[in-house]
């Protein structure tokens, strides 16, 4: 709708200095007793002896300085400039105020960055998911897996330890085909052997239905003697062997936690009932303060164990192979992208 009243206009309107005519056509243009410049001839309204002169054929504007090009080819003291008008910039819409400016009235590439302070961007303005982008936009490439914390938890003289998958938040399904659990610490109430188990019927452990090799390296307790070293496998973990379920420590582990019992075990595609699930585990023990004479026992593990036939493992379970145990476990999925 049109606007109600005197309109307002916006824009620098200035009377100039009076100006007194001599022997010459080019004067200096000034504002209260200051050199003023105009944006060009055609921001000045000019009137000479009473007549409105036409800008560019008039008059010139240069800097600060007016030429007049009048017919009688030069000024003489009996000529008038009766005053002259600087516009301005008549398009000027001088300060806005705020909140009028809106998204679209911002052209493109008008924010660059000597406008933006040191420490401006915050991460409200920084992307928290999707593709994480490079310095110059484009996608990250190279980075072929991820490894995704799914669950930590922390057993306090309990039984054991169970992940079953869709319990407590737990995910062991073809959501990653890799699934990685870290033993940060184990030990038992009493010293007793880490066992681990894995579920095929998503309601209970066993170790029913595996097979798995295992060997390491341990010092007997109190004895400086070399090394002894200790195998085991076969099915459902062999008759008196240590290779049972998907790991077992080769000796008893500590039953405090500056006796540290930590490693990791990696299952391989324990959702695809096409193929036996995989698992391969690494564990460090060390049971009895650690002293100069070595008269301690340490061992040093590694397993390699499988589920016999093809079958879904849901869940892994750790536990001691007898009484309560103190542990914090956490599970990860290793995506491909």
């Amino acid at each position: 709708m049109p606007f109600l009243g005197q309109e307002p206009l916006v824009g620098g309107y200035h009377v100039l200095d009076n100006i007194t005519t001599s022997a010459t056509n080019t004067y200096n243009l000034a504002l209260g007793g200051a050199a003023f410049t105009p944006e060009s001839a055609n921001h000045l309204l000019v009137s000479l002896n009473g007549v409105i002169q036409k800008p560019g054929g008039a008059f010139s504007v240069g800097g600060s300085q007016i030429t007049f090009i009048p017919s009688s080819g030069t000024l003489s003291n009996s000529d008038s400039i009766d005053f002259i008008i600087a516009l301005g910039d008549v398009l000027n819409v001088g300060t806005p105020s705020d909140n009028t400016i809106s998204t679209a009235k911002i052209i493109d590439n008008a924010v660059v960055n000597t406008k933006i302070a040191n420490n401006a961007v915050t991460m409200d303005k920084l992307a928290t998911s999707g593709t994480l982008p490079a310095l110059n936009g484009s996608a990250l490439t190279g980075i072929s897996a991820d490894m995704v914390h799914i669950k930590t938890q922390v057993g306090d003289n309990h039984s054991s330890v169970d992940f079953m998958h869709g319990t407590n938040g737990v995910i062991f399904d073809s959501t990653y085909d890799v699934y990685e659990f870290v033993i940060h610490y184990w030990y038992g109430a009493s010293n007793s052997e880490l066992e681990v188990l894995p579920s095929t019927n998503g309601s209970s452990y066993t170790k029913t239905g595996t097979v798995g090799m295992l060997h390491g390296v341990y010092r007997a307790s109190n004895s400086n003697s070399a090394y002894n070293i200790d195998y085991g496998g076969g099915p459902n973990g062999g008759s008196g062997a240590p290779a049972q379920g998907f790991m077992r420590s080769l000796i008893n582990c500590g039953d405090s936690k500056n006796e540290l019992t930590s490693g990791t075990l990696r299952v391989y595609y324990p959702h695809d009932n096409q193929y036996t699930t995989l698992a391969i585990g690494q564990l460090g023990v060390v049971q009895g303060p650690y002293d100069a004479g070595l008269a301690n026992i340490m061992g040093v593990s590694n397993s390699m164990c499988s589920t016999v036939v093809a079958a879904t493992t849901h869940g892994v379970q750790f536990k001691a192979s007898s009484g309560n145990c103190y542990t914090k476990i956490s599970l990860y999925g290793l995506k491909d992208e």
